[in-house]
């Protein structure tokens, strides 16, 4: 993928270029942004553009064989640290391995590039061994930090890491993205690029998870209070799948608000069932709604801070549907 398919990034994209152009990169990058917005991609992607023996100006060619094997995780001198399936961040024992490697000489480009991903979830121990690689780089590697935001990583990390911010694309712009380059339906697209808050891989994420196709039946559940949605869940093992359900609960009772308030339908996620918020929107208290949404955004925190996601949409059952 070349830079100019990244979208939303132009910013951030023109610094990086305009570091590969002048041969003046930094050791280290942290890309700081929300889930969803293209860090990881845009780290990939710097990767081959740094390594690319056939470069062209700032785009990697993605031809070569270094281009072909990064897309495939298999080049020897790109690191990628992921959490595993059952922690939150990357463990002190990857990052001992990622200094193991970066203290040796690249095996085939003039590089290493070590992508470090979740770094906000790490360990304490795991921020101290990353930050003794920070103080004392390689010459011949180049680390990037990926983090929701640089608040969230000891301000020692971030004041040797060069900042990259990644934002979020307008409403409008992300459905014309979905629409125009991955064939989402309008309707899809619009409720989709609102409930990913303009975040394209996000919205693609809950594409891939069903969230559209599932909208209908919890939305039906939430209208007619029908205490069903954990339910639903029984057969979902991952907290992505609650924290799916709990958003669209959201979208619905946000919606509601905007209706019972009177404000501008165009503010509704769901705007295609507009008339069946106004029909019910009629019948509801408001403060009953806001507290409501009190509700889902201090469950969505507990799912966050690990709580078990079947025992969150059983709290949501309980409290929204009586």
């Amino acid at each position: 993928m070349s830079f100019a398919r990244i979208r939303g990034q132009e910013k951030a994209i023109e610094y990086l270029a305009r570091a590969l152009t002048d041969g003046s990169l930094a050791h280290a990058y942290l890309f700081a942004g929300p889930a969803g917005v293209g860090k990881t991609t845009t780290a990939l992607n710097f990767a081959k553009a740094i390594l690319c023996p056939s470069r062209s100006v700032h785009e990697p060619c993605d031809r070569c064989s270094s281009c072909r094997r990064i897309d495939s995780m298999s080049h020897p001198d790109v690191m990628v640290l992921a959490p595993s399936k059952t922690a939150s961040g990357v463990s002190i024992e990857q990052i001992r391995e990622m200094i193991r490697v970066v203290s040796l000489k690249p095996f085939e480009a003039a590089k290493k590039v070590c992508i470090v991903e979740k770094a906000d979830a790490m360990t304490p121990q795991a921020s101290n061994a990353l930050l003794k690689t920070l103080e004392e780089p390689a010459e011949d590697s180049i680390i990037i930090v990926i983090a929701s935001s640089a608040r969230a990583l000891v301000p020692t990390i971030v004041s040797r890491c060069h900042i990259i911010r990644f934002f979020p694309m307008a409403y409008a712009d992300a459905e014309k993205v979905l629409t125009q380059e991955y064939a989402f339906k309008e309707s899809e697209a619009y409720y989709l690029a609102h409930l990913a808050s303009g975040r394209i891989g996000e919205a693609i994420r809950l594409r891939e998870s069903g969230a559209y196709e599932k909208r209908n039946t919890i939305i039906d559940s939430l209208i007619r209070r029908e205490p069903n949605l954990y339910d639903q869940a029984a057969d979902m093992p991952e907290s992505l799948d609650a924290e799916m359900i709990l958003d669209i609960s959201l979208s619905w009772f946000r919606d509601l608000a905007i209706a019972k308030t009177g404000s501008d339908e165009r503010l509704l996620f769901n705007i295609d069932k507009k008339g069946e918020i106004a029909r019910q929107a009629a019948g509801e208290d408001l403060e009953r709604l806001h507290e409501s949404i009190g509700s889902i955004l201090a469950l969505k925190a507990s799912l966050k801070a690990k709580a078990n996601p079947k025992l969150v949409l059983g709290v949501l059952s309980a409290t929204i549907m009586n």
